[in-house]
């Protein structure tokens, strides 16, 4: 992830764990802390959903959020993924496209 007006690295998001016959993907999100709370997650986490749906036919994303993390909790929750499993320190949820 780069800011726009300095192209200033803030951070990175990506997609993994692809599985095409199942229509499957991870997604994952990390942004500097001095960068948060601008929207930068969830315009990069928007963007790749709308890839993984048009490029990849993904129709289902998850996200695995360490359950301490109650920042990216929030924010899975707010970018409308659903809690699907807590197993240990871990927390997965789910978001059909």
């Amino acid at each position: 992830l780069k800011q726009n007006d300095t192209y200033i690295s803030i951070g990175t998001c990506g997609i993994g764990d692809i599985d095409l016959e199942q229509k499957r993907a991870e997604i994952s999100y990390l942004v500097d802390e001095n960068y948060r709370g601008h929207g930068y997650a969830r315009e990069a986490v928007l963007a790749l959903e709308q890839y993984s749906k048009t490029a990849l036919g993904i129709e289902t994303v998850l996200a695995v959020v360490h359950r301490e993390n109650a920042a990216s909790l929030r924010f899975a929750e707010n970018a409308g993924y659903v809690l699907k499993n807590q197993d240990g320190d871990f927390v997965e949820y789910e978001k059909k496209l």
